[in-house]
């Protein structure tokens, strides 16, 4: 655990008691979102942005929820972010083009679906 904390301070910059809060808000965030409360869904991932800037998926869940909202051009400007930190970041590639086609103050088109995309892409690389 040691050994952990010590590549979270390396990478993050925090501890890993405040790694493992983050995650719970980002799951917080998370379920609300899954309940399509998309303002109080951004209000969560923001808290997680605002400790963790770096954090890629709470960027991309911002877009999205920024999209359902019909805010355009703020769901463009996270999902960019999410890109600007992991251009490899698909659900945010995905997301943009259905945000590029929408008109500003119309939501999103699209039903939302949960993915986990840093678990799977891992366990696709594991093999």
């Amino acid at each position: 655990i040691r050994g952990l904390d010590n590549q979270i301070r390396r990478d993050k910059g925090f501890s890993l008691d405040r790694y493992l809060q983050l995650m719970d808000m980002f799951d917080e965030a998370f379920a609300v979102m899954q309940d399509r409360e998309w303002e109080r869904a951004l209000a969560g991932f923001r808290k997680v942005v605002a400790a963790d800037p770096e954090n890629t998926q709470s960027h991309g869940n911002m877009g999205l929820c920024y999209a359902l909202l019909g805010r355009k051009r703020e769901a463009l400007a996270s999902l960019d972010r999410a890109l600007e930190i992991d251009p490899s970041y698909e659900p945010a590639k995905t997301n943009r083009i259905g945000v590029l086609a929408m008109q500003e103050g119309e939501r999103l088109a699209a039903d939302f679906v949960s993915v986990d995309y840093y678990k799977d892409r891992h366990n696709e690389k594991r093999g």
